[in-house]
């Protein structure tokens, strides 16, 4: 199991008004449920796994991989996929997610500019942040996009509850203007978080 994220994300632990950078128990700290729901994504489709990667007996790493999660041109060029990640925090705390992966492969005519979108919020609680890549063709391979909110976007939950961080992907492809005609492919293969360390999760006390 690759882990991907890094301490160059700490460069963003500075002093801010009413942030407070010490976590909570590790162990008060579990993704309780992974849910998927899309037409890149139907029943059936995606493998959810959650993993408890230190032994505090808190499930702390996520990972979705998909089978169906692709787009073609022509064909069907865009689809969309929600992860929800079911989290439960401790009281006195909430936290926002700083960094999410997601892996897939291509193949885009150099007619066409492939897409990946992504919305993160916390229903009725935090803003919406929207990231996005495009691979623009000629493209063949591989490819990844490491989504870093940083602590100017931050996406925060509510205080001391179970809540719904809603994660909602969108790949699609479109023509390049003045061209027409052309073949590619896109898709998405894995998407993965971990979400106890404190460089991959930023923490505040609630008031």
């Amino acid at each position: 199991m690759r882990k991907f994220f890094n301490a160059s994300a700490l460069a963003v632990m500075v002093s801010l008004p009413g942030l407070l950078f010490a976590v909570p128990n590790i162990n008060e700290i579990q993704i309780k449920s992974i849910q998927a729901n899309g037409n890149g994504c139907p029943l059936g489709t995606t493998t959810k796994l959650l993993v408890d990667t230190d032994g505090s007996g808190s499930a702390d790493f996520f990972q979705v991989t998909y089978s169906e999660f692709s787009v073609t041109r022509p064909g069907i060029p865009a689809k969309n996929c929600l992860v929800e990640a079911l989290i439960g925090i401790p009281q006195g705390w909430s936290y926002s997610l700083l960094d999410v992966q997601y892996e897939g492969y291509a193949e885009i005519d150099a007619k066409h500019i492939g897409s990946i979108l992504t919305k993160y919020n916390f229903p009725f609680f935090s803003n919406t942040v929207s990231t996005t890549k495009d691979l623009e063709g000629s493209f063949v391979g591989e490819y990844s996009k490491d989504d870093f909110l940083g602590i100017l976007a931050q996406v925060w939950s509510p205080c001391g509850k179970v809540a719904p961080l809603n994660m909602n992907t969108r790949i699609s492809l479109r023509q390049k203007p003045g061209t027409s005609g052309g073949s590619s492919f896109m898709d998405v293969e894995r998407q993965t978080g971990l979400l106890v360390q404190v460089f991959n999760i930023k923490w505040r006390r609630c008031t």
